[in-house]
């Protein structure tokens, strides 16, 4: 369960975000709208314990997010980060990055497995030895859905939804139990998600 009560978010040295609550229960999932991507950036990165809150505070299962508590939480949260933010290398040691993690170790999937999960999302087998940059957007979302449901995290993070179709795999994982948390500049995809908020409602630049 993911609970929002009373946040406030700080962007570029202003408050940006204000007295924004929600609650969010396992097998729900939310859509984050407007605002802006880098205030929309900011608020998921708040829910991974990776920004401090202004004001307010961010619970996971009724335990407050704490740089104390944050890194094992994030253990149990996958989170596909923005075009923007993505390392410089191949898909194959992105991957086997993640498997060598202390927390990733007693469930990393094989290269094997990991190529039957992305073919049956129909992203092509060669992309295993792709630098990351060289895919296209919906192809990494993908390939990354596929790496969190073969680890069986039970929360996703998704930034910038790309395609409708990324946002039905996010709905399918919904469906499996798992909490989905995404952003997307527009409610175009907002039909694959059972709430949407829009953010403009939450914007506060007087300060």
């Amino acid at each position: 369960m993911l609970e929002l009560n009373d946040v406030s978010i700080v962007v570029g040295g202003r408050r940006r975000l204000s007295a924004l609550s929600l609650l969010l229960a396992d097998g729900q999932s939310l859509l984050f709208t407007g605002g802006g991507e880098t205030v929309r950036s900011a608020l998921m990165q708040a829910l991974l314990g990776m920004k401090p809150v202004a004001g307010g505070h961010v619970l996971i299962d009724g335990e407050r997010v704490t740089p104390m508590s944050a890194p094992c939480f994030r253990s149990q949260t996958a989170w596909v980060p923005a075009s923007g933010q993505w390392p410089d290398e191949t898909v194959h040691d992105l991957v086997d990055r993640l498997c060598r993690l202390h927390h990733h170790a007693a469930t990393a999937p094989s290269q094997d497995t990991l190529r039957q999960a992305w073919e049956a999302m129909g992203v092509e087998a060669g992309v295993t030895d792709k630098r990351i940059g060289e895919l296209g957007e919906e192809t990494r979302q993908l390939l990354m859905l596929a790496v969190a449901r073969l680890m069986e995290k039970q929360r996703v993070l998704v930034e910038e939804v790309s395609s409708p179709r990324v946002a039905e795999v996010l709905r399918l994982l919904a469906a499996e139990g798992r909490l989905i948390v995404a952003t997307a500049a527009d409610s175009s995809v907002a039909g694959s998600f059972g709430q949407r908020m829009d953010l403009e409602k939450f914007i506060d630049d007087s300060i």
